[in-house]
């Protein structure tokens, strides 16, 4: 029986050692941050978080240890399989560090990783469909599109417009009213039989989940998945549409609201051929 209680928080290999206010994760958002689903205590996806992250690490030009990296998530690992909760979260920080006042990356900085692990509740209903709106909120273009930054104040803006609605989810535009992805998800829509997906070269961020969809499932299940501009009038005409995540999965949008109107759709046969490949790892459905 696990010792411990939830949620647990780990600063630099310490449990609650604290966070300097000079942090210029908390200062600036000069950061990532992923977020990872952990099964009986093992991470399905770790591989394409750890690729991102690197990825990230390295456009930011952040130096972290590899192996004090590894060490510290498997210690926590460890502990979150003693935890009887099938389902737990583990997020992982990476900030430059203590940097002092001011925008100027001080080169002495050491970086600081906190790794925090939750209980988490998975509502399985949405796995049956969702309603989503579009947000008023326009994602700008960015240097680090695709990456997981901490500088995410455009989603917590567009996720705000839904409070008090009966949404779960909202889609985000760029600034020429292209389709990016959803407040906490990527999206991906059928036409025929083309797979597709917003091109994030400008905006957005790559989930693991839709990593994982475009790399591997999408090839073992025969479909043509195209990356490309996708035009908000093309994702209302769609034949399907879903929301990816690397942690409640994949949602079928089966409604959705626009200047007013409603527009309605079915689960569709791609969308339960993927759930089918990406759930079975994750979810007892």
């Amino acid at each position: 029986m696990s010792t411990y209680s939830l949620p647990l928080i780990y600063i630099n290999g310490q449990e609650h050692n604290g966070l300097s206010t000079l942090d210029r994760g908390l200062a600036y958002g000069d950061g990532l941050f992923e977020t990872m689903l952990v099964v009986d205590g093992l991470v399905p996806l770790l591989s394409y978080h750890h690729k991102r992250l690197l990825k990230g690490l390295s456009h930011l030009g952040i130096e972290l240890d590899s192996a004090r990296l590894v060490n510290d998530v498997n210690a926590l690992l460890d502990i979150a399989k003693t935890i009887d909760e099938k389902h737990l979260i583990l997020k992982l920080t990476v900030t430059r560090g203590v940097g002092g006042r001011g925008y100027q990356v001080d080169s002495s900085a050491q970086a600081t990783l906190v790794l925090q692990l939750f209980s988490v509740n998975i509502d399985l209903s949405k796995h049956n469909g969702v309603s989503v709106h579009f947000c008023q909120e326009r994602l700008p273009a960015v240097s680090w599109a695709g990456l997981k930054t901490l500088n995410q104040l455009p989603y917590v803006l567009a996720a705000k417009e839904r409070q008090g609605s009966s949404f779960d989810e909202g889609l985000l535009l760029n600034r020429h009213g292209d389709l990016i992805e959803a407040t906490a998800r990527n999206v991906f829509i059928v036409k025929g039989e083309q797979l597709i997906t917003p091109l994030l070269n400008e905006s957005g961020v790559a989930g693991a989940q839709r990593q994982f969809i475009v790399e591997s499932v999408a090839g073992q299940l025969g479909l043509n998945i195209i990356e490309r501009v996708v035009k908000l009038e093309e994702c209302l005409s769609a034949d399907e549409i879903f929301l990816t995540n690397s942690i409640t999965g994949i949602w079928p949008v089966t409604h959705c609201e626009y200047k007013q109107q409603d527009y309605t759709w079915d689960v569709g046969p791609i969308t339960r051929s993927l759930q089918a490949m990406c759930h079975s790892a994750f979810f007892e459905e």
